[in-house]
């Protein structure tokens, strides 16, 4: 038995016929896969924390921060990257320990919150809570680490080739979301003393969407986007 994939359908070929895997099945793998992908890359966190210093600076969040080429864009500090592609708000409150607070930061930047704005039936409060626990930890066990919280960034939901189908379809609710996690993030700053980036407008267009130049896909930054991200974070790292 033999698996084949075939103008990206995956197939079984046996010894008589050639049998299609259902999309159930496709969503499973792709599921599965990406929690495999969440682990490793958890681990190797943990291990990288085994050799790091503490009272640097730690980025952390999903995707946007994982693929973040900060180490190639920020060549004067000392930068942990931190950043788990695919996580949600829920996975890095409970991962926090390991992943960040075991190195004592001295500046903690969090860019957390899009994948749950994905989800139609997650609300911006339930994605604001988990955040706010993640402040709590940081504030009650480090209170001397300076933390900035950056705002959920635009997505691009419109027709244009570069948007992913996927990103497009959530045209009704996604950027609306977005906004509203924006805003219960604001009321959490005076509530704990931390610091907020409002990158929110100079990564929009015209028409408040992520501008074009910024992205490869409607979601995640081109190598301009991060470079107008990097500017921006410059002037607090």
């Amino acid at each position: 038995m033999k698996f084949v994939n075939l103008l990206g359908v995956l197939v079984i070929l046996t010894g008589t016929a050639v049998i299609p895997y259902s999309n159930h099945l496709l969503k499973r793998q792709s599921l599965l896969n990406s929690k495999r992908n969440k682990l490793n890359r958890y681990n190797e966190m943990v291990e990288l924390n085994k050799v790091a210093s503490s009272n640097k600076i730690v980025l952390t969040g999903d995707s946007i921060t994982h693929w973040y080429p900060v180490h190639e864009l920020v060549t004067d500090k000392i930068v942990y990257n931190r950043g788990n592609a695919g996580y949600f708000t829920h996975e890095l409150l409970r991962s926090f320990d390991e992943v960040v607070l075991t190195i004592e930061p001295k500046k903690l930047f969090i860019l957390i919150g899009t994948n749950d704005m994905s989800i139609k039936n997650v609300s911006p409060k339930e994605a604001c809570d988990n955040t706010e626990s993640i402040i709590k930890k940081i504030k009650y066990q480090l209170p001397e680490t300076e933390v900035y919280l950056i705002s959920v960034y635009p997505v691009n939901v419109s027709k244009h080739d570069k948007v992913l189908k996927k990103i497009h379809k959530m045209n009704k609710y996604y950027p609306k979301k977005i906004v509203e996690l924006n805003e219960l993030y604001k009321s959490l700053v005076s509530k704990y003393d931390i610091n907020y980036i409002d990158l929110y407008e100079g990564l929009c267009d015209k028409d408040g969407q992520l501008n074009i130049d910024y992205t490869i896909d409607g979601l995640h930054l081109s190598t301009e986007g991060y470079s107008y991200v990097t500017e921006r974070l410059n002037e607090y790292m």
